[in-house]
């Protein structure tokens, strides 16, 4: 007795979404978080940082960045 092909494409889909994850999170580079906002020079909190890597600017200036960018359709 086989397999369902249904259940055989299923789990085709779900091996190939776990190695495209896979490859996409190894590809990913890691950068270390600025000490300092690049927008307005203030320091960076440590908690922050540590929080998330690649960390550019302080809690203000990345919240008016979003803003601006909210509504933006990105390619």
């Amino acid at each position: 007795m086989s397999a369902c092909p249904i259940d055989n494409a299923s789990t085709a889909e779900e091996d190939f979404n776990k190695l495209s994850l896979a490859n996409q999170l190894a590809r990913q580079p890691t950068f270390e978080s600025y000490h300092e906002c690049e927008d307005c020079g203030d320091e960076i909190p440590e908690a922050r940082r540590r929080f998330s890597k690649g960390i550019t600017r302080c809690v203000s200036c990345q919240s008016i960045v979003d803003i601006k960018n909210k509504g933006v359709i990105r390619k």
